[in-house]
């Protein structure tokens, strides 16, 4: 008996399994649903962590050096690097971009990204298919779903988007005025 006893203290141990790493915090004032629990205050986020707000906003700080608010009624998955909105509105309140790259956001289909640390702005889902997107400070870059650039939100500004189908992803309509300025044109809406 005391063999085994032995025996199955020294192998435990090598049962431990490894946490998933933490990409950061949340907290409210209130409730919240984190991986689909009900949840007081804060919680500790992990790799694809799925959060929704209610009635309240809740406040997301990342290891990374990103801080992002959702407003009440809002769902996202985070991620270490960028959050895919599912629902609601987002503002991202500190992005620290380095060399072109940092935390960005996913909303049906768009990715956008800020154009530098400085940042800010709000980016919500209207209805079903459109995406809004409002620079406070610095700018964003507003890719579709092949990454190709379809519009710089400027600071002061806001834009609403309608993704393309996919099968409609390799066209893109733009309307505007066209000019041409030594031999190139240029679109202006």
């Amino acid at each position: 008996m005391r063999s085994l006893a032995v025996l199955i203290l020294g192998v435990t141990p090598g049962l431990t399994i490894a946490a998933p790493p933490v990409i950061g915090t949340v907290t409210a004032g209130g409730a919240f649903r984190l991986n689909g629990d009900t949840v007081m205050a804060n919680g500790t986020l992990t790799e694809g962590a799925v959060i929704e707000t209610a009635r309240g906003n809740l406040k997301v700080r990342l290891s990374g050096g990103a801080r992002l608010s959702l407003s009440a009624g809002s769902r996202g998955k985070l991620y270490r690097d960028h959050i895919i909105l599912e629902r609601g509105e987002t503002s991202l309140i500190e992005t620290h971009v380095e060399n072109g790259i940092g935390f960005y956001l996913e909303a049906s289909g768009l990715t956008i990204r800020p154009e530098r640390e400085t940042s800010t702005g709000r980016i919500g889902l209207l209805g079903s298919n459109r995406v809004r997107v409002a620079a406070l400070t610095g700018g964003f870059r507003v890719l579709n779903a092949s990454g190709v650039l379809v519009a710089n939100v400027a600071a002061g500004s806001a834009l609403a988007f309608e993704p393309q189908a996919s099968a409609a992803a390799a066209m893109t309509h733009i309307t505007g005025t066209l000019t041409e300025q030594s031999g190139h044109f240029l679109l202006t809406d």
